[in-house]
C-alpha cells in the first residue's frame, strides 16, 4: 500500500479503494521572479526609478516573494503574463465549482519600495486614529474629532463641515460615532497630502505622506490590478492576492479593498472574484468582515499560517479559530462569503471538515476550498478531492530561473512543515 493511500486512510479513519487523485483543481501562479526577460534592452533599463533586491521570507504555507523592480514597463509585462494566467485558469479549471483560481502578487505590479512607503503612511493614519480616539473605545465622537482635528491641522471651518459630513455618511448607521473603517476611508494614501499640507507640526504622518509622483505611480499599480480583476470577472476566474512581506502588507490590503468593493460588489455578482490573504490575524479578518457588510461586497479570504505567535500551539489555535469564525459566518448569512483553507496541517483540515459536517455544509459547498502546494501533502489534497471537497494545488510556472526561488523555498519548507502538523 502506498504512502499516500496509508495517510489518506489515516485522515479519513476508514479504508479507501483505488486512487484518490481526482477532483483536484489547479491554482496557476506565474513566477515573475527577477529582472525580466532576457531580451530586455537598455532603453527599458533607463526607465528604472528604484532598484530593490529580491528577497525570500518563509511562511508555513507560501513564499513571500519580493520582486525586483526594474521599470514601469517591466510591471506592464508582468501584468500581461498574469492576464494570460487568468485566462488559462478559466480554460483549465477542473473543480466542481466551475471557476478556476489564479494567484498574483502585487510586488510584481509596482515598485516594492513605493508599497513600503504607502504601508508606512497607512500605519501612521492608524496611529492618528489612536490619537483621536481619546477614550480608547474604538470610536470617536463628533466633539472629540473636532477637538483633535483643530489641534493637529490648520482649520478651515467650511472644510471641516465637509469632512464631518463625509464621515457621517461612511459611519455605521450614519451616526455621530466615527470608527477606524470610516476614518481610513477619509485619510487614504491618495488624499493624505490634502490634510498633511495643513499640519501644525512636521511629524511621522507628514514624513510618510506620499508625493504627487508617488501617488501617480500607486495609481498605475492600481490600474494594473483593476485590469486583471476585470479580466478575471469577465472570464470567471477568481483572483488570489497573495500575502507578502509584512512591510508591504498594509498597502497591498488597501489595494485589495479597492478591488473587492468593485468586483465583489453584491449588486455586480452573487459570488466574489477577489480573495485577500490572511496570516493568522483575527483582528484583520474581523475588520474586513465589517467592511464587507458596510460597503455591501462579498468577503473572500485565503487563510495561511504564519509563525507570528509565541508558540506553535498558539499559531494552530489562531488559524483554527479564524476558520471556524468564517465557516459559522457563512452558515449564518448564507452563500456569498468564500474561504480558501490553505494549509498542510492535517489536524486543521480535519477540524474544518468536521465543522462543515456539523454546520450542514456539504463537501462540495462552493463557499469552501482547500489548497496545498504542488509536490507537498498530496495525501491531503487527493483525499479531499476524492471525497468531494473543493481541493486545489498551487502550481508555479515560468522560466527555470524564475521558478527556482519557489523550488528552493519549497525544499526549505519541507524540513519544517511536518513539525507543525501535530
Amino acid at each position: 500500500m502506498s504512502f499516500v493511500v496509508r495517510h489518506a486512510e489515516r485522515l479519513l479513519g476508514r479504508p479507501i479503494a483505488g486512487a484518490v487523485d481526482e477532483n483536484v483543481g489547479p491554482i496557476l501562479d506565474y513566477a515573475a521572479e527577477g529582472g525580466g526577460d532576457d531580451d530586455d534592452d537598455d532603453d527599458d533599463r533607463a526607465n528604472t526609478t528604484t532598484n530593490t533586491t529580491t528577497k525570500n521570507t518563509t511562511t508555513i504555507n507560501q513564499p513571500a516573494r519580493v520582486y525586483d523592480y526594474a521599470s514601469e514597463l517591466e510591471c506592464d509585462r508582468h501584468a500581461a503574463a498574469f492576464a494570460s494566467c487568468v485566462r488559462s485558469s478559466a480554460a483549465r479549471d477542473v473543480s466542481r465549482s466551475g471557476r478556476g483560481f489564479a494567484a498574483i502578487k502585487v510586488t510584481a505590479l509596482g515598485d516594492p519600495v513605493l508599497l513600503e512607503r504607502m504601508s508606512t503612511a497607512i500605519v501612521e493614519v492608524k496611529n492618528l486614529f489612536g490619537k483621536f480616539d481619546v477614550r480608547g473605545t474604538g470610536s470617536i465622537g463628533r466633539e472629540d474629532f473636532v477637538g483633535c482635528y483643530e489641534r493637529c491641522f490648520h482649520v478651515n471651518d467650511g472644510k471641516l463641515v465637509d469632512i464631518l459630513e463625509m464621515l457621517r455618511v461612511d459611519s455605521p448607521g450614519g451616526g455621530d460615532m466615527i470608527d477606524y473603517i470610516s476614518f481610513s476611508q477619509l485619510f487614504t494614501p491618495y488624499t493624505l497630502s490634502t490634510f498633511t499640507s495643513k499640519c501644525n507640526d512636521v511629524g511621522p504622518l507628514v514624513l510618510a505622506t506620499p508625493s504627487d509622483e508617488e501617488v501617480a505611480l500607486l495609481k498605475r499599480t492600481s490600474e494594473r490590478l483593476h485590469a486583471l480583476a476585470e479580466e478575471a470577472s469577465r472570464c470567471g476566474t477568481r483572483l488570489l492576492i497573495d500575502a507578502e512581506h509584512t512591510k508591504y502588507q498594509p498597502a497591498i490590503d488597501n489595494l485589495v479593498l479597492e478591488l473587492q468593493r468593485k468586483y465583489n460588489a453584491k449588486d455586480r455578482s452573487d459570488r466574489p472574484v477577489i480573495f485577500n490573504t490572511y496570516q493568522d490575524v483575527t483582528e484583520r479578518v474581523m475588520t474586513d468582515l465589517k467592511r464587507s457588510e458596510r460597503f455591501d461586497f462579498h468577503f473572500a479570504a485565503k487563510l495561511v499560517r504564519d509563525p507570528i505567535h509565541e508558540t506553535a500551539e498558539r499559531t494552530h489555535r489562531c488559524y483554527d479559530e479564524v476558520v471556524e469564525l468564517l465557516l459559522r459566518h457563512r452558515c449564518r448569512h448564507g452563500p456569498g462569503l468564500e474561504i480558501m483553507i490553505a494549509t498542510h496541517n492535517e489536524t486543521s483540515i480535519r477540524k474544518a471538515t468536521d465543522l462543515m459536517t456539523e454546520l450542514g455544509l456539504v463537501p462540495n459547498d462552493e463557499s469552501v476550498h482547500f489548497a496545498q502546494l504542488y509536490g507537498m501533502s498530496d495525501y491531503l489534497t487527493f483525499t479531499l478531492g476524492h471525497h468531494g471537497y473543493n481541493a486545489f494545488k498551487y502550481l508555479p510556472y515560468g522560466k527555470v530561473r524564475e521558478v527556482m526561488p519557489y523550488l528552493y523555498w519549497g525544499t526549505q519548507e519541507r524540513s519544517c512543515v511536518y513539525s507543525t502538523m501535530s
